[in-house]
């Protein structure tokens, strides 16, 4: 693993590698390169490093946007009608919203949501992809009788969160049917950010959620199949009446 971090060093302090300065929480593995600068480094000069040292190393360096569809990073400002795609592909229309509902959100900006009849729309997604993933920062204070959507592709697979606080993933299968998982973790609904990412791998046909960056469940769930569009939406269900989103959304990602 390539990383990096930032600290400080006093005369109070060893510098140790290996182990901690107490002595302990000793290293188990092999360690292959440190170096030490007397500066914070950029991010361009960490991506530098990075690479010469993947190279160095022949460690295959993989984008942390590797397979992004659609990246909704929701900074607009008041008032604006469009959720920009940051990959120019999919931008999303307010629906029964005014314009002005952007607030600070987990990551700068971020889009509120009234928990009736607000809800973004991208139905010119027309892909039907084996492997997905769905990932959102999500601020929950209140969820109507179903739960609350975070987005829904075509209907076939989605994410939400549950009126019992559970987080919850699904996708279609056979016979117009669904499976779903549901999270351990039932206390999404606290007013509190949370990131919650929904995963599926068709060459294992496994779920799998995660929750402020920790895997919570994972489950086979069969093979996905695509039924026929309903259109795609962030912030509700295409068709159901229920689970519209009440509270905050921030980058939501495809």
């Amino acid at each position: 693993t390539v990383g990096a971090s930032t600290a400080s060093l006093t005369a109070a302090n060893k510098l140790v590698i290996g182990s901690i300065q107490t002595d302990s929480l000793f290293f188990n593995g092999d360690i292959a390169e440190i170096l030490i600068f007397n500066s914070a480094l950029s991010n361009l000069e960490l991506d530098a490093l990075e690479a010469n040292l993947a190279t160095q190393y022949n460690i295959a360096i993989q984008s942390p946007n590797f397979g992004l569809t659609a990246h909704w990073k929701l900074d607009e400002s008041n008032p604006s009608m469009i959720a920009t795609d940051s990959t120019g592909n999919y931008d999303a229309t307010l629906v029964t919203m005014t314009g002005n509902e952007w607030t600070l959100g987990a990551v700068n900006n971020a889009l509120t949501f009234d928990g009736d009849n607000d809800y973004l729309s991208f139905d010119n997604y027309t892909n039907n992809p084996n492997n997905v993933t769905l990932s959102a920062w999500v601020k929950l204070s209140a969820s109507d009788a179903g739960g609350a959507e975070i987005i829904s592709i075509d209907g076939d697979i989605g994410l939400r969160i549950h009126n019992t606080g559970r987080l919850g993933g699904f996708h279609g299968i056979s016979g117009s049917s669904f499976r779903s998982i549901n999270s351990n973790r039932a206390d999404l609904i606290d007013n509190q950010w949370h990131h919650v990412v929904f995963s599926y791998n068709a060459s294992t046909t496994t779920s799998t959620l995660y929750i402020d960056g920790a895997v919570d469940i994972s489950l086979n769930t069969g093979a996905l199949v695509h039924h026929a569009g309903e259109g795609s939406r962030i912030g509700r269900h295409p068709t159901s009446i229920n689970y519209h989103f009440n509270g905050q959304l921030d980058d939501v990602r495809l």
